[in-house]
């Protein structure tokens, strides 16, 4: 039997636990505990970024501290291996949109958190479900100003220069003073982390 046998076996072993402890009574308390914080530090980020378009480290520390400890209660040396597991996913798959200035880093470091409370299982399907709420939105938006076709043709152009010029662009310029092409990314975050947990 590998390493990776025994990983998994682990893992599968935490899933059987978590599964378990979220029925009993103290388990159930636990997890409402779970969605609560993890609600009240989203929804503290999303206030924050719209007001002054960034996310305090504080929430960002704050929600990896008290995940790292559900994870522990839960499942003791597993739950850190999902714990971090769940934070390093959305940083590692999300990092080229950061360098290409298409996503914020206290966007990513949102989905961070999240990942940190719930897993990679979940961290994934909020990530699905956070762009194509966010595709909506925007679309919702351009359509509303009436620069939907304008910035079709931009995004035509950049994707030509990365792909076929082999140019390092960055997409936009977020110090720009016209947000009519913009959305506060935490919003599809929020929606989509109250549909992945609640449906």
């Amino acid at each position: 039997m590998t390493g990776e046998d025994i990983y998994c076996i682990n893992i599968v072993s935490y899933r059987k636990k978590e599964k378990c402890f979220s029925n009993q009574k103290g388990g159930l308390v636990i997890s409402y505990l779970l969605y609560l914080i993890c609600s009240v530090l989203v929804i503290c980020a999303m206030v924050q970024d719209i007001k002054q378009s960034k996310v305090s480290n504080y929430f960002i520390f704050s929600g990896y501290i008290c995940s790292l400890i559900f994870q522990i209660i839960i499942g003791q040396v597993n739950g850190v291996k999902v714990w971090g597991l769940g934070v390093i996913i959305p940083i590692v798959c999300l990092c080229l949109l950061f360098y290409t200035k298409m996503l914020g880093a206290g966007d990513i470091k949102l989905f961070s958190v999240i990942g940190g409370f719930y897993g990679a299982d979940k961290i994934i399907e909020v990530m699905i479900a956070a762009f194509l709420v966010g595709a909506l939105l925007a679309l919702a938006k351009l359509l509303y100003y009436g620069i939907l076709v304008k910035r079709l043709c931009y995004f035509y152009h950049y994707m030509k220069c990365i792909l076929i010029k082999k140019e390092r662009l960055f997409y936009e310029d977020y110090n720009k003073k016209n947000t009519a092409h913009t959305i506060h990314f935490t919003i599809p975050i929020f929606l989509a982390f109250q549909y992945t947990i609640l449906k």
